[in-house]
């Protein structure tokens, strides 16, 4: 199982905005509640954040076709 956290608690330029990955639930609350404490001049809410419990897929390569022709 992994906790996924988006958060978009600044300006994208300051990396405000972004997706981040922790192994545990406690973790994952504590990264939120380190960037609502900092010392930022933006001031951050819980609901700049949104926390996704999930597990990870893993993504394979396949072969796929991309032309055919008539061979004669």
């Amino acid at each position: 199982m992994a906790y996924f956290i988006f958060y978009d608690d600044d300006y994208p330029d300051n990396d405000g905005v972004g997706l981040h990955k922790e192994d545990t639930e406690y973790k994952a609350i504590s990264f939120i509640e380190n960037r609502i404490a900092d010392n930022s001049s933006t001031i951050r809410e819980t609901s700049n954040y949104t926390l996704i419990e999930g597990r990870e897929l893993s993504i394979e390569e396949v072969e796929v076709v991309k032309k055919i022709k008539i061979g004669r």
